[in-house]
């Protein structure tokens, strides 16, 4: 809801508000789905440029009321997940040589780190973060007769952007919602659930370093071995069906070997759970400021027989949050499974808003787009997660009145006074190109039509403050 989105975003000084208040003049009177589109000069497309790469429009102003707004729908739940992910955007145009390095030969681009809110639903609430990081070119080494690909030094780097987004969240939300703060694996770090433990938060972050040091709370005699062999020791706790996604193979060059390809289908798991103590990692004189030894609660959940072809599903789930019942272990079981929507807000951003296509030619230009796009990637998400879940609850559980209003001016056909989510969501992917007798609509039409709505409502805003402005001169 653009209102309550970008309302009042800090910009420097007025005539950058009077530059964003052009652009979205413009276009709202020629909206489309890429920049280039919605100018209709190359002056005008410049100017959109300018604005979005100058040094002092900040990515942080521009997101800001969304995060504000994010925090206001948090505070009507009871508690939070907080869904810590990261995705790379590759670019290929001539911004491409000024960017990071990603894995694989030749690929520049961006590393985004994402806080995302999700309630105990599955419904996002918003974007509670966002780092943009440009990792550097990796370093060569010999290692016997083969060279690896080696620079530990921005490995340290990138992996402390977890705990950075950790107490950015924690900052912004002040202690007014409780979060559970849910990672994968590559957020494996004593220091970080140390960290998350002292803050009274909760974690529920997958087992990496298998092989890590710990030892059963029971037992006296401090016999440490495999956390991995602890928890194959675990106390059976339920079985569950599982519903598992489609994954197709993936042609990211570190991918395929992390990720199995599996077709979707329902798996039966074995729940099991055991509390441990952790021992601190490392040599002491780097980890001394940690505790010798952590309590953390592991959740093994496993397929004991998966179908023929198909690799088993194992989980290995660390947390502090209580598993005494198999209504508590559980509950940690369906605030992992929240992480799978910031994949889903992957795709929005990606496909839906196409930021990877977008040509912008400097840094901080692709840095501020990112800002713009990230809440119309989350309105997009909802919209069609709610959609999908419950058709027929009216369309102004996920749009203001007054979008519904600027949406009814747009569409051909008529909108219902009281629409439902779905028919809004029909009228919204008309606009982007949709025809219902193809089916249900994709992220691209949907994400071109989003878009066109909110610089139509961004439009409309700027006439009736042109308009009311215009009017109270008059009166005087």
């Amino acid at each position: 809801m653009i209102d309550g989105e970008f309302a009042n975003a800090p910009l420097p000084d007025r005539r950058l508000a009077h530059r964003l208040m052009k652009i979205a003049a413009k276009a709202a009177k020629d909206p489309a789905a890429s920049f280039p589109q919605m100018a209709r000069s190359d002056a005008e497309l410049e100017g959109i440029y300018r604005f979005l790469s100058n040094h002092r429009v900040r990515a942080e102003g521009i997101l800001e009321p969304h995060q504000n707004a994010t925090l206001v729908r948090m505070q009507a739940r009871g508690r939070v997940a907080v869904v810590h992910g990261s995705t790379q955007f590759a670019f290929k145009n001539g911004v491409a040589e000024s960017l990071g390095y990603l894995p694989g030969p030749g690929q520049r681009g961006i590393l985004g780190h994402f806080a995302l809110a999700v309630d105990e639903g599955g419904v996002p609430l918003g974007v509670l973060g966002v780092e943009v990081l440009f990792p550097p070119a990796p370093r060569p080494r010999k290692v016997g007769n083969k060279h690896r690909i080696y620079n530990q030094m921005s490995l340290d780097r990138l992996a402390a952007r977890w705990g950075r987004l950790v107490g950015q969240v924690r900052e912004r939300v002040d202690k007014q919602v409780g979060l559970i703060h849910v990672m994968d694996r590559e957020a494996d770090s004593f220091e970080l659930m140390n960290d998350i433990r002292l803050s009274d938060e909760s974690f529920v972050i997958r087992l990496r370093h298998r092989t890590r040091r710990a030892r059963e709370a029971s037992d006296d005699e401090q016999r440490w071995r495999s956390v991995e062999d602890i928890a194959k020791a675990a106390r059976f706790v339920c079985e569950r069906e599982v519903p598992l996604s489609r994954r197709a193979h993936s042609k990211h060059p570190t991918y395929p070997h992390r990720y199995a390809e599996r077709s979707r289908r329902s798996a039966t798991l074995r729940v099991e759970a055991i509390p441990v103590l952790f021992k601190r990692p490392g040599v002491m004189r780097f980890w001394k400021h940690l505790p010798a030894e952590m309590p953390v609660n592991i959740v093994r959940v496993w397929e004991p027989v998966p179908p023929p072809g198909e690799v088993a599903i194992e989980w290995l789930l660390m947390t502090n949050e209580p598993i005494d019942t198999p209504v508590e272990v559980e509950a940690v079981i369906d605030w992992y499974r929240r992480r799978w929507k910031i994949e889903e807000y992957f795709k929005a951003l990606k496909t839906g808003c196409a930021f990877e296509r977008r040509q912008i030619q400097s840094r901080a230009g692709l840095t501020n787009t990112l800002a713009l796009l990230a809440p119309l990637a989350w309105q997009l998400l909802a919209l069609r997660d709610q959609g999908r879940a419950s058709p027929e609850v009216p369309a102004r559980v996920v749009l203001s009145e007054q979008q519904l209003k600027v949406l009814r001016g747009m569409s051909e056909r008529a909108l219902a006074p009281e629409p439902s989510v779905e028919q809004a969501l029909l009228a919204i992917a008309a606009q982007g190109g949709h025809i219902k007798r193809n089916g249900p609509p994709g992220w691209q039409t949907l994400g071109r039509g989003l878009e066109k709505l909110w610089w139509a409502e961004l439009g409309y805003q700027i006439a009736r403050a042109e308009s009311l402005g215009h009017k109270q001169k008059c009166d005087q």
